[in-house]
């Protein structure tokens, strides 16, 4: 399977300036990849933190 068939998920969460404030995200983001086997599962932000959707994708 190349990479374009593998399923994907972008997870996307506003952004803030705290960095822990993506903690629940990077947790949701493992979890999801821990079931998901196989799966691409990014993260990606609105604003203020990396990366921005445009980079997840």
């Amino acid at each position: 399977m190349n990479a374009a068939d593998q399923p994907a998920l972008v997870l996307f969460a506003h952004g803030a300036r705290d960095p822990q404030w993506a903690e629940p995200f990077k947790r949701i983001q493992a979890a999801v990849r821990a079931r998901r086997s196989g799966a691409v599962v990014e993260l990606a932000f609105l604003e203020l933190m990396q990366p921005v959707l445009a980079d997840a994708i």
